[in-house]
């Protein structure tokens, strides 16, 4: 009984030992670092790989994961665990194809899709009024950053723009609505979206915010390079009463433009 049992456990991390020795494999092939992160060493049916690689100065990383079925069939998947996950899915078509070479097929896809460009921008949004808090705290009782007006909030998102999105052009012009030219605040120009900032006070709020939007959506609507317009509405002393209501107002689709506001704090 121990010998067979003994048996068992023998296939089972020969089957294992396989499997991580084709991962590894092509992890080296595609140059990503590569660690064996966790291995089950009772039953021999699971193992973690944690890789690594720099793509245009960002670190990646992700992690592998391998799965031994009680039917003997194999599961695996790739899990980023950066923000960004540049070369992850290539590594992971990678790894799935050697791995159906060798006879090993059927893998349960963990792997995770890029933040868009989308959701970057709602993580800034949701984000602005805290960095800003911290930036009112400086080292040494210096003088803080503090947000004024309307130009402030520009010059800082343009600056966390500058962080994710390689080409931003400020104060992009647009055509021509009603006899004269507007200015859009921000173009991301490979993502083809529009960034529009407001910055709401006592004199600037609800019914006054919208009446802009609506004007600037108007103007917009008509730009070459857009797809998306994005309005962004700082509000950090709460002048508006429904943002909620607000944001659903005016998030719209016009004239094939994807139009979307976002009030922050709220």
């Amino acid at each position: 009984m121990n010998k067979k049992k003994n048996n068992t456990e023998a296939e089972k991390r020969k089957l294992l030992d396989k499997l991580l020795k084709i991962i590894t494999k092509e992890c080296k092939n595609k140059n990503w670092y590569w660690q064996i992160d966790a291995v089950d060493k009772k039953d021999f049916r699971s193992a973690t790989i944690y890789v690594e690689k720099n793509i245009s100065s960002q670190g990646i990383t992700a992690l592998l994961n391998i799965l031994i079925c009680p039917d003997k069939t194999i599961q695996y998947g790739i899990e980023k665990t950066s923000f960004h996950s540049y070369g992850v899915t290539a590594l992971f078509n990678a790894i799935d194809n050697a791995l159906k070479s060798s006879g090993y097929g059927n893998p349960k896809k963990t792997d995770r899709k890029d933040n868009t460009p989308k959701d970057i921008l709602m993580q800034i949004f949701k984000k602005f009024h805290v960095s800003v808090l911290q930036l009112a705290k400086r080292h040494d009782n210096r003088p803080p950053f503090t947000i004024q007006d309307e130009y402030d909030v520009q010059d800082y998102i343009h600056a966390l723009l500058k962080i994710y999105f390689n080409d931003v052009r400020p104060e992009e012009h647009t055509p021509s609505h009603a006899g004269s030219t507007s200015r859009i605040d921000f173009l991301l120009k490979d993502e083809k979206i529009l960034v529009e900032v407001k910055f709401a006070t006592k004199k600037l709020k609800d019914k006054k915010i919208g009446e802009e939007l609506i004007l600037d959506m108007e103007k917009y609507k008509n730009h070459s390079d857009c797809e998306s317009l994005v309005c962004f509405v700082y509000d950090p002393n709460f002048n508006i009463k429904n943002a909620y209501g607000l944001e659903k107002d005016l998030s719209s689709k016009k004239d094939n433009m994807n139009i979307s506001v976002h009030i922050y704090p709220k």
